[in-house]
């Protein structure tokens, strides 16, 4: 072959690397940052029975991945290890249809997750996905009280943790991605007590969150 042909071949060959897709590296470490909203949920006092409504909160974690086979064309199986945050302040307590003055408290949960995840037409620049995943969350429900009782739950439990994910993927370079999702985190209603001065009374609330998603994936 020429000089000039192969000049040539590699010139062709360099541009159909540059305008290909990033091969991305087998592995990946993650970090995101979330929009929380938990679902309102009862809880029985000594009085009744309490709704807690609860504002819009934060979230935020990171994960180390593992790229495995494919499944299908263009389709990639991956597996992931997280640890997330969440938290979202009371809003406000109602007793009997009333809202009590000065609602107080907040509820969070530390989760330590492993993900399941299906990305589809992994050879393009953009990459829909949709997982699930199963663990472990502590979920806490600290200082819930009122201006005249306060510290009426203040109290936690570690449970089963699930979600389910649906997402996409933008490659900005072979070394990294942006990504945004939607997840379902739920959990296993965990049991609290209320005070010594509001009973003593046992009882089980419940974890269900949306939770919108925007983060970077550093491959390696």
């Amino acid at each position: 072959m020429s000089l000039r042909r192969s000049m040539i071949a590699g010139a062709i060959s360099v541009l159909a690397t540059g305008m290909s897709p990033a091969v991305l590296a087998d592995n990946y470490f993650s970090l995101w940052g979330a929009y929380t909203d938990v679902k309102d949920f009862d809880f029985p006092v000594s009085t009744g029975v309490v709704n807690t409504e609860f504002d819009n909160g934060y979230g935020f974690g990171a994960a180390i991945g593992w790229r495995l086979r494919e499944v299908g064309s263009g389709n990639r199986l991956r597996a992931e290890a997280e640890v997330s945050y969440r938290t979202n302040d009371v809003d406000t307590h109602s007793l009997g249809g009333s809202a009590l003055a000065g609602s107080a408290g907040d509820i969070e949960s530390t989760a330590f997750m492993v993900n399941l995840l299906v990305d589809f037409s992994e050879q393009s620049s953009f990459s829909p996905y949709l997982g699930f995943g199963l663990g472990g969350a502590h979920v806490e429900a600290d200082g819930f009280g009122t201006t005249a009782i306060p510290n009426v739950v203040s109290d936690g439990e570690s449970v089963l943790a699930y979600q389910a994910i649906a997402g996409g993927s933008w490659d900005i370079s072979p070394s990294a991605e942006i990504f945004g999702e939607y997840r379902y985190f739920a959990t296993d209603d965990p049991s609290v007590r209320t005070s010594a001065a509001t009973g003593g009374v046992p009882a089980e609330i419940k974890y269900r969150s949306n939770n919108l998603l925007l983060g970077v994936r550093f491959n390696y």
